[in-house]
């Protein structure tokens, strides 16, 4: 590395007063996916206490970053500190050293050295080691400064952290109209982008639309770093013959520019550049018709507001083998390994193991659901303790011919449900559920469900599950949102991979999807008393709808009694039933009795009516007040279970 040009670059940025260096984002080239969301910024500060050193010359302090996630390297310098002199006992701050972009999915682990030197020499007096995660969630971080020569403490290094949240995402619609038709056909089509002012990138790009007098766009998302970033919005239309896009007209504007004109109901006039210095009018009006702030949480921002993470593991133990192979353990701890020390740092508490599809013992009795560790308590202290936890069941449990996912399904959605419920009004418990499949319960749960499809099994059903999103259903009953993702790991995985390379590359895709896209809807107490209301009076008004229907059908068939009674003789006896047995009556007698019969049931019928009645109003006051806070999330309709 250049020291002397990374020098100038700090001095020159210290003399313009600029923010702390962002490192460049490490991709992974392995995956073809791309993050167009902007992500939070975590902005590093340091602090050298308890120093049992004092240096005569200067020294610096360097921040390296793992490209591989792991503590061997290779290791990327994306920050260092300006000169200070190292003296015992003494306090040395170091505010805003560096920034990073917040990634939840991958382990962001950095290195801190201490080298004393100058130019292009320079001498590691000592070092330490500690990851993104560990500074999130203890708030301030102390690590100790160990020797590089002898490996003794040296000093103690005290990090902390301030985050700046990227503002969230908006849904903007658009319209345009007053289209100059001077080079456009009726028959053109018309595309719609957004491009950063800036750098020139394109951020959005519409499905191409028929020209007409007046085209309203679909909504659209848009999530850029600061709102006061300028955009540029171009309307394009495609030419026939060269089939290039030609641009009909652009405008400049920024996203709080558009919320406020969204209510003043401003337009703007689409001009294209070279008209603008003719001084020619617009080639129509771009009209907005609503700008709208989703209300979306970061993972970051769930984190540092009271959410709390658990995580749950399911493993599939079933094969057409009656023992298992030596080798069993290597994948599900290899997965463990990958997406547990990844997420570990922010997992509240324990860790659940859970298992399916084997025979336990003492009477090989077939289990689909079961803990690893075959008592009554699934939780393990780590992932270590999981993986100490599946050694040892391997050893005393048998595979079955078949598994059932459902159980498991079932049993940690469950789990979710009663922490959330169980949680205080500003803390919300969320579940993260491996290898496991989908079913519509899990979707009302706090939960997230990752499918790790290990092994040369058929994973086709599980990986067609794992794209279905919310179009997924069951005898007219949907999810409420998606949960889902399926990861095949020999898909992802290549043989040239190191471990290391195979275990990030696996979290990473694993990680991707998990807690995103979260609204910021909070399940209260009292909420959870109106859908409990609900139940009961729902439960009370199918219960009086029977009986209706009961007491309608009952006064039916008295009144066909009544009529067959009519053309019976005065001579005869009638007999009716009353409680168990039949009594005879005159035929005068039991019309009297059959009437007074009637008269009784239609009353009742009348009573539970007006009943049924009071009980619907209040369903409907409970429905219109959940769903205008829930929307699709709940579902208080009746339907087939």
């Amino acid at each position: 590395m250049n020291m002397v040009r990374i020098r100038r670059i700090l001095d020159m940025r210290k003399e313009l007063k600029a923010p702390p260096l962002l490192p460049p984002r490490i991709k992974n080239k392995n995956l073809e996916c791309s993050d167009k969301n902007s992500r939070d910024i975590v902005i590093f500060h340091f602090q050298l206490r308890n120093t049992i050193l004092t240096l005569t010359e200067p020294v610096i302090l360097f921040i390296h970053e793992s490209e591989s996630g792991g503590r061997e390297g290779p290791w990327k310098t994306i920050a260092l500190s300006e000169q200070f002199f190292l003296r015992a006992n003494e306090l040395n701050d170091l505010p805003a050293l560096f920034s990073t972009e917040f990634e939840f999915e991958i382990i962001q682990r950095l290195k801190i050295e201490l080298c004393m030197g100058s130019n292009d020499s320079f001498v590691s007096i000592g070092s330490s080691f500690f990851t993104i995660s560990q500074v999130i969630n203890n708030r301030r971080l102390t690590v100790p400064l160990l020797s590089t020569s002898e490996g003794e403490e040296i000093s103690v290094v005290g990090i902390s952290s301030s985050i700046q949240f990227s503002p969230p995402p908006f849904q903007i619609q658009l319209e345009f109209h007053d289209l100059h038709r001077k080079f456009i056909s009726d028959t053109s089509m018309l595309n719609l982008t957004v491009n950063e002012a800036r750098k020139g990138k394109e951020i959005y790009r519409s499905e191409p639309q028929k020209s007409g007098n007046r085209i309203i766009w679909r909504p659209f998302v848009l999530s850029i770093q600061h709102e006061m970033e300028v955009i540029v919005i171009t309307v394009l239309h495609r030419d026939e013959k060269s089939k290039n896009d030609i641009c009909i007209g652009e405008s400049q504007t920024t996203i709080n520019q558009l919320e406020r004109d969204s209510i003043e109901g401003r337009v703007y006039q689409m001009i294209r550049k070279d008209d603008k210095k003719e001084g020619r009018r617009s080639n129509g009006l771009l009209e907005v018709i609503r700008v709208t702030p989703l209300p979306i949480k970061s993972f970051l921002q769930l984190i540092t507001t009271g959410t709390s993470l658990h995580i749950s593991f399911a493993i599939d133990f079933s094969s057409t083998q009656d023992d298992f192979s030596p080798l069993f353990s290597t994948e599900p701890e290899f997965i463990l390994r990958s997406i547990g020390d990844c997420i570990e740092d922010y997992v509240n508490k324990s860790i659940s193991a859970l298992g399916f599809g084997a025979k336990l013992p003492p009477i090989d009795r077939e289990s689909q659901q079961f803990c690893l560790s075959l008592n009554t308590n699934p939780y393990c202290e780590s992932i270590d303790g999981v993986i100490n936890t599946l050694h040892r069941c391997i050893h005393t449990i048998r595979p079955s011919k078949n598994s059932h996912l459902s159980h498991v399904i079932y049993y940690a959605s469950k789990m979710a449900i009663h922490a959330n419920l169980k949680r205080s009004r500003d803390n919300t418990q969320y579940f993260i559920l491996e290898v496991v499949q989908a079913v519509i319960f899990a979707s009302k749960a706090p939960i997230s469900i990752i499918f790790v499809g290990m092994g040369e099994s058929n994973k086709d059903e599980l990986a067609q599950l794992g794209k279905g999103g919310t179009r997924i259903s069951y005898q007219g009953r949907r999810v409420t949102r998606d949960i889902l993702h399926f990861v095949d790991v020999n898909s992802i995985n290549r043989n040239e991979m190191s471990d290391c390379e195979k275990r990030n590359n696996l979290c990473e895709v694993a990680l991707s999807r998990v807690m995103s896209g979260q609204e910021d809807i909070t399940v209260t107490a009292e909420d959870q008393q109106m859908i409990n209301k609900f139940a009961r009076l729902h439960q009370n008004f199918v219960s009086l709808t029977d009986e209706i229907k009961s007491l309608l059908n009952d006064v039916q068939n008295l009144n066909e009694a009544a009529d067959e009674i009519m053309l019976v003789g005065d001579d005869d006896s009638i007999p009716l039933k009353l409680g168990t047995s039949f009594v005879h009556f005159t035929p005068e007698s039991a019309g009297e009795r059959l009437e007074s019969m009637k008269k009784e049931s239609e009353e009742n019928s009348t009573e539970k009516t007006k009943e049924k009645e009071v009980i619907e109003v209040e369903m409907n006051r409970l429905k219109s007040t959940l769903y205008s806070k829930f929307g699709d999330r709940i579902n208080l309709e009746d339907g087939d279970d």
